[in-house]
């Protein structure tokens, strides 16, 4: 666990170094001045934002002049976050030329935008247009990501990767002068190429270059750009993918020894909580684009709706999986009806999650989130008021959970700005939320374990003397049978009758009585081996099992026992003693193959002993 943690720290620690947003150039430059920084360049100091309510505005529109100053600065140092916006926004940024001069990237690193195109100009003044987004299958983008990458393109003679990029964009062309309703059309059919457009209005330049975006979301648009050069992109995401494949190799080894678990024992509390860890996981799968990557990049649909509808499983099989641990039914029947309630109305809008509206769904999801929040945490005080030991581990799990999930949401909703954590608590909070709940199911497993084992012992102890009782002596003694013949090795059976135990009871009250029989009971385990069994076998009787033991020994055992009763009296308080005496009847096994049958000789014995005067030891 510590070590684990300790991973985490690093990994967040390198990873929000990573994310530090550069500054705008001294002197209030506009344009991003490019030089190669492991941390690449935060674009948003530098971005310009225009929003279309119409969604009808195209690139020429916007590229005019009096568009252009219709773009206002992005205010803070985070990226933009429009929440859920049924707007179109359009964002500009300036680049320094010596852009081309080197092989860089634009990062979009929200893997959930639907739509977003981007324009991208050359060092001839025409713009590079690609479009991509979530709604569109993994194979149309430009390079091979989770999220979002462009490549910029590159001046002639640097590298002939440019061209090589270029020719995977989905891009389309337009000179000046040519018709934009064409143009339209031409991008409507994503006619694949290299193509380029040229900016109505837009002044020759050649310090620096611009760059549109275009996008529009049904999900939370969140539009975190960043610029890298392609070496440092790669360094850099080796950590990102680090934590993911930590969090994802966490989730499935807790599946595999937990399904491990549940086939050896059987019980849904295992089924339950592989249930969750694979929901969680798909939906982190879904939110990180990795499910879209190397699972389904052929269907886009499936890619949005996933993430809604595993957050729904989630909480759903987290409540059943808590109500569990936490035994709700029997401990809190209120606290169980409501948990219940609540996850029926989860496993409800599973099927709703794929038939909403996206918009609509994923603010279900939100809402469903916090309500499971609310009622769980209501769920684990209680059990912790109750004095239920396992909440403790769900408590500090579900904090971690919650704090990753808020982190999340507030994100989504524009509450917190888009920062490593925001964008990466869920998985970090996940992790830990994981092996946190895995502990409390070994933790109610071992509980179980130990009232199980404890409840055997009561079944099998005698109250009264403290001894093994009739049950467990008839229990064991044919399993002892069976193996002294398979060893072939002897076995035998002592039955002792405490003398006069009546007169004991009458003479001296039922309490005398119980004394002389606990007393009775010690010294016989007292002058017993480790390995023999003695049990209270009924009243005023006692039996005793002699594992290797033949008949000539287990008479000498027997008669030490008579002579240590006959000569210790028992003294029941400071006026009043006690001479107690018993019977004993012996029996070896010989060709017996049935316990039972060995049980009636050594009774038959017994009762040869009272009927000869007691206080005696005969033999089968």
């Amino acid at each position: 666990m510590v070590v684990l943690f300790t991973t985490l720290l690093v990994v967040l620690g390198t990873s929000a170094t990573a994310a530090e947003p550069m500054q705008a150039a001294a002197g209030g430059a506009t344009a991003v001045r490019p030089e190669i920084k492991p941390a690449g360049y935060d674009l948003a100091p530098y971005l310009k934002i225009l929003e279309d309510q119409t969604g009808q505005l195209t690139f020429e529109d916007v590229s005019r002049k009096e568009y252009r100053d219709a773009f206002r600065p992005h205010e803070g140092p985070h990226a933009p976050n429009f929440s859920y916006t049924r707007s179109t926004w359009w964002l500009r940024f300036e680049l320094d030329a010596r852009v081309a001069e080197d092989d860089w990237l634009l990062e979009l690193a929200y893997p959930l935008v639907q739509d977003i195109t981007a324009y991208i100009e050359t060092e001839t003044g025409r713009f590079t247009e690609i479009e991509t987004g979530s709604r569109r299958p993994f194979h149309e983008r430009p390079l091979s990501y989770r999220a979002f990458l462009f490549p910029l393109p590159r001046a002639p003679g640097s590298s002939a990767a440019g061209d090589s990029e270029a020719r995977h964009m989905d891009a389309r062309g337009l000179a000046a002068g040519d018709d934009p309703g064409a143009a339209g059309a031409a991008g409507a059919a994503g006619a694949p190429g290299a193509a380029t457009w040229e900016g109505r209005d837009q002044p020759q330049r050649s310090e620096s270059r611009s760059v549109y975006l275009r996008a529009r979301s049904d999900a939370a648009l969140i539009l975190p750009l960043r610029l890298w050069e392609r070496d440092a992109f790669t360094a850099a995401h080796g950590r990102e993918h680090l934590l993911l494949g930590l969090y994802f190799g966490v989730a499935a080894i807790m599946v595999l020894y937990n399904l491990f678990l549940f086939v050896l024992v059987r019980h849904r509390r295992y089924m339950l909580y592989v249930a969750y860890i694979v929901s969680i996981a798909l939906f982190h799968l879904g939110l990180t684009g990795i499910g879209f990557q190397y699972l389904w990049p052929d269907w886009p649909w499936w890619a949005n709706r996933s993430v809604v509808l595993f957050n729904f499983a989630g909480g759903l099989f987290l409540l059943l999986f808590a109500s569990e641990v936490l035994q709700l039914r029997v401990r809190a029947s209120q606290l169980y009806h409501v948990l219940t309630a609540v996850a029926v109305a989860l496993a409800v809008m599973l099927p709703f999650s794929l038939i909403l509206p996206y918009t609509v769904a994923m603010r279900s999801g939100i809402v469903g989130f916090a309500v499971a929040a609310t009622v769980l945490l209501i769920a684990v005080f209680g059990s912790l008021m109750r004095g239920h030991k396992p909440a403790r581990y769900l408590l500090v799990a579900w904090i971690f959970l919650i704090f990753g999930g808020v982190l999340l949401t507030g994100r989504s909703l524009a509450i917190f700005p888009h920062t490593f954590l925001t964008m990466f608590g869920i998985q970090l909070g996940s992790t830990f939320e994981i092996v946190i709940l895995s502990l409390a199911l070994a933790d109610h497993t071992r509980r179980l374990q130990r009232e199980r084992r404890e409840a055997e012992h009561r079944a099998a102890t005698d109250a009264l003397t403290g001894l093994h009782n009739r049950r467990y002596f008839e229990d064991l003694g044919p399993r002892l049978m069976a193996d002294a013949q398979d060893r072939e090795r002897p076995l035998s059976i002592i039955l002792i009758d405490a003398d006069g135990f009546k007169r004991i009871n009458d003479s001296y009250g039922h309490d005398a009585g119980d004394q002389v029989l606990r007393i009775l009971g010690r010294k016989l385990k007292q002058n017993l081996r480790d390995q023999d069994c003695v049990a209270r076998y009924g009243g005023d009787e006692f039996s005793i099992l002699l594992a290797d033991t033949g008949a000539a020994a287990a008479a000498v055992t027997a008669e030490k026992l008579r002579r240590t009763i006959e000569t210790e009296p028992v003294h029941l308080d400071e006026y009043r003693i006690v001479q107690p005496t018993i019977s004993l009847g012996v029996a070896a096994r010989e060709d017996e193959l049935e316990f039972a049958r060995l049980v009636k000789k050594a009774d038959h014995a017994l009762y040869l002993a009272k009927q000869r005067g007691r206080n005696l030891v005969v033999g089968a």
